[in-house]
């Protein structure tokens, strides 16, 4: 897959056959979503019947050496947009993780019915 330019291989945990549902453990925050609403809000959709807005999706984790303000940042991007960064406790460990390479992973992006509304995103680290 290719996010931004940047080519991002598939974890083992994510197969042709893997489907996107709620089994999935987004066991990691991310942060500085407040940042990125407009793409959020792009890519979460309208609400249906009033109800809360839930989406499944693939989501790149992208190291960014070059940061002005943190070398270890990673950056989030879903559907070719940049969503968020990994919050910067926990970039150095997920970044040695990564070995510098980007890669894909199960993410969750949810918000309430109502646009404008905060949206968060969290991702599934495989193990």
């Amino acid at each position: 897959m290719e996010y931004l330019g940047v080519a991002a291989t598939a974890p083992d945990n994510l197969t042709k056959d893997w489907h996107l549902g709620s089994a999935i453990d987004a066991n990691q925050a991310v942060s500085g979503e407040s940042h990125y609403m407009d793409a959020l809000e792009a890519i979460l959709g309208s609400s249906v019947g009033g109800h809360s807005r839930q989406r499944a999706v693939i989501a790149a984790l992208v190291p960014e050496p070059d940061n002005q303000y943190d070398p270890n940042a990673i950056m989030v991007i879903i559907d070719g947009q940049q969503v968020g960064y990994i919050p910067k406790d926990d970039a150095p460990e997920i970044g040695r993780r990564l070995a510098g390479k980007p890669i894909t992973v199960a993410a969750r992006v949810g918000g309430a019915a109502v646009p404008g509304s905060p949206i968060g995103v969290r991702i599934e680290l495989p193990r």
